[in-house]
């Protein structure tokens, strides 16, 4: 069976033109009568994943092929042989930045985007480890060993080696590409990340991403990405599609980005299922796509973060460190970031620093650095220090708050400190408390914009003039304008204890509009919510249910 090299990825997209590059890097540097199946991946989104966007995923099996290389040993001695490379399985991140605007500190490759410098090794490395757990996550088994390289398209060999020297080491110390190389120069960085095996009483080495005996396609990560795809390509009903058109024509009627550019924080309030979430979401897009900005969103609530994070990878907004992008973090993760990046907690053996008690002693870690901005012991030049230095964690050009109404005055405080009120962007829930009973005030003393959304974007038409009528019977304070366009909506209650005839009709009417489960709420009240003992004796965990009696 000859050589086959699969490309996969969207067509017309550098990526896939460098997936191109690649496929004929490997059909120059294998011989003709070597049999093999190599699969490059173009552009791929790894779902779930805190880095998703990885450019290119190479991996593939060979027979019989070998390459005479160099590499190091144990002890920094120079070795050279033959390799054969079985398999292997390897991510890529593109850069297109010329030379001048390219370099290294000490080990970090850095590169220069709307002039700030960014951390390409560090991005590269959070690749390597994204797909590793992608993998692992989707397989249920131990990953290959992923080898991660930095393609520097738009450096020619010659600048590549005055930027990393013409020493032995200085070739071979680094996971770097120039614009054009060939298939040993890439197997060669490969056998720097991971030391080619010596097989015993033999005079030749070997190198595999995972055993012999196992079949690096076995592992079915085309098949995982492209099942991705298909969802991404398949979501957004006709439902669906129409309330995102509406809410995007109600945020730019609104004009909210005007007074963005006026300096001021802009703060966006009202009451729950107004689509205050949606509205910053709505933004950062906005921010992002036309004015080329790095936004985070930050909040307390995991599921919204997972959520969010699956809308953005929809939405194919990218997360790399040197163009405009839209994360999501818990406020939570951000300080950790933080605390971390101004020398708190310490090193693991393998050079990992973390902090291990950072959550029980949250609240003394904020006022620990608040004590050192306002002491002047961390000055805004290391503010500006730590930007840079992490920069894909903490270097944000706006920061958009979700609930900011119940963060604490010591976390706004420092996001002020760190970003000042005009870039920062919040939406502010009049009667939404869970962390505290105290409303949090961000435009005290402040300069600001401020809206208030009367408007429900989270419900139709009949649910929200049910939950008016409801409010005002019962003197609740509380009355929402619904959106015309939002027609339909339903309430039932029903006094049978298995309403299970009800939930099918439902849940088929439900899908005929070409919606999901998550458009419909199911309550019960607590007379009807039978709490099951736990099964301590035999380790399964206990459950509730509705009554069937």
């Amino acid at each position: 069976m000859p050589l086959e090299i699969e490309i996969k990825g969207r067509n017309g997209t550098p990526e896939h033109e460098a997936a191109q590059t690649l496929r004929d890097v490997f059909r120059q540097g294998i011989p003709k009568s070597t049999d093999g199946h190599i699969v490059i991946i173009s552009g791929a989104t790894l779902f779930g994943q805190s880095t998703k966007d990885i450019d290119l995923i190479a991996y593939g099996e060979l027979h019989k092929f070998k390459l005479p290389l160099r590499f190091f040993d144990e002890d920094g001695g120079l070795l050279s042989g033959d390799v054969f490379v079985n398999n292997f399985c390897m991510c890529m991140e593109l850069k297109r930045h010329a030379a001048q605007d390219v370099l290294l500190d000490g080990l970090v490759l850095k590169v220069r985007y709307n002039n700030k410098l960014h951390d390409v090794t560090h991005q590269s490395e959070k690749q390597k480890y994204a797909l590793k757990q992608f993998i692992e996550e989707r397989t249920g088994r131990k990953s290959p060993y992923v080898y991660n390289f930095v393609w520097l398209k738009g450096l020619s060999q010659e600048s590549l080696m005055g930027l990393v020297g013409k020493s032995d080491h200085a070739r071979t110390g680094h996971n770097y590409l120039p614009s054009r190389f060939s298939l040993a120069w890439l197997f060669q960085l490969a056998c720097v990340q991971r030391r080619p095996f010596k097989v015993p009483n033999k005079d030749y080495w070997v190198a595999n991403s995972v055993s012999q005996k196992d079949s690096i396609h076995d592992y079915n990560i085309c098949d995982a990405l492209e099942l991705f795809t298909h969802v991404r390509q398949a979501i957004g009903d006709l439902t669906r599609k129409k309330i995102e058109k509406i809410s995007e024509r109600l945020i730019k009627d609104q004009k909210y980005i005007e007074d963005w550019g006026r300096n001021k924080l802009l703060v966006v309030s009202g009451r729950a299922g107004t689509g205050k979430t949606v509205k910053l979401l709505r933004l950062s897009y906005d921010l992002a796509r036309n004015h080329g900005k790095r936004c985070l969103i930050l909040t307390y609530n995991l599921a919204l973060v997972s959520d969010i994070k699956r809308t953005l990878a929809h939405m194919r907004m990218p997360d790399d460190i040197d163009t405009y992008s839209v994360d999501i973090q818990t406020l939570h993760k951000f300080f950790y970031e933080l605390a971390i990046g101004f020398g708190f907690g310490q090193e693991s053996p393998n050079g990992v620093k973390f902090i291990a008690d950072f959550i029980p002693k949250y609240a003394g870690y904020l006022s620990e650095m608040t004590e050192f901005i306002n002491a002047g012991v961390i000055q805004q030049k290391d503010i500006q220090d730590l930007m840079e230095s992490r920069h894909d964690e903490i270097a944000w050009d706006y920061v958009l708050v979700d609930e900011a109404q119940d963060w604490q005055p010591i976390e706004r405080d420092l996001i002020y400190k760190l970003f000042t009120s005009a870039r920062v962007i919040i939406a502010d829930g009049i009667d939404q408390m869970i962390r505290s009973q105290a409303h949090c005030n961000w435009a005290h003393n402040v300069p600001h914009a401020k809206t208030f959304e009367k408007r429900c974007l989270r419900q139709k038409r009949n649910l929200v003039e049910f939950v008016n009528n409801y409010a005002e019977e019962f003197n609740l304070g509380w009355e929402l304008d619904p959106v015309e366009e939002y027609e339909g909506g339903k309430v039932v209650i029903c006094t049978d204890v298995t309403p299970y005839n009800i939930f099918k009709r439902e849940y088929a009417a439900c899908e005929a509009l070409g919606n999901r489960a998550y458009e419909m709420m199911f309550l019960s009240p607590p007379s009807l919510v039978v709490r099951a003992k736990d099964a301590e004796s035999n380790g399964e965990r206990g459950h509730v249910s509705t009554s069937d009696k």
